[in-house]
């Protein structure tokens, strides 16, 4: 990513990058992250094993070790998994949209922050207004509009 933001971005460009990647250290983003998988990890494997008991004896298991079993082991955490994976997202987006701010909050020039957004996602072939549920299963980021408009909302406010 280095040689792609020195080739193709403006030195403010880069700014607000970074800007944005050093919000990242100073709200203690990884902490935070690895603290939520922690209380998340915990929760599915509490699920999975209150559903996994209950669901042995539906299925004619007799009990919790039968290797028979591990296919409905299997279903039940890709089950759980998918059930979690927008807590998830709308969390990492969550603290990204801080780190925006954070960057936005320490650079001069907030259209660098958007034109570095703009590039950025069109780069990345993103799309920058798919659906609520593309967002929602899979967007682990506020989409590129979003990010243009508190950004944009933020230069007004400044000027």
């Amino acid at each position: 990513m280095a040689d792609t933001l020195l080739d193709n971005y403006s030195d403010d460009e880069i700014e607000a990058t970074f800007a944005h990647e050093l919000g990242h250290v100073c709200l203690h983003h990884v902490c935070k992250i690895l603290a939520f998988g922690a209380v998340i990890s915990l929760a599915s494997f509490y699920l999975a094993y209150v559903l996994f008991k209950i669901s042995l004896s539906i299925f004619g298991f007799n009990q919790i070790y039968d290797i028979a079993a591990f296919c409905l082991l299997a279903l039940i955490l890709m089950l759980i998994g998918l059930l979690f994976i927008p807590v998830q997202n709308s969390f990492l987006r969550y603290l990204e949209k801080q780190t925006d701010m954070f960057a936005l909050g320490h650079i001069g020039n907030n259209d660098s922050f958007i034109s570095a957004i703009t590039k950025l996602g069109d780069q990345n072939l993103s799309d920058p207004s798919p659906s609520k549920v593309v967002k929602i299963l899979f967007h682990t980021h506020p989409t590129i509009s979003e990010r243009v408009l508190y950004a944009s909302k933020k230069n007004e406010k400044d000027a």
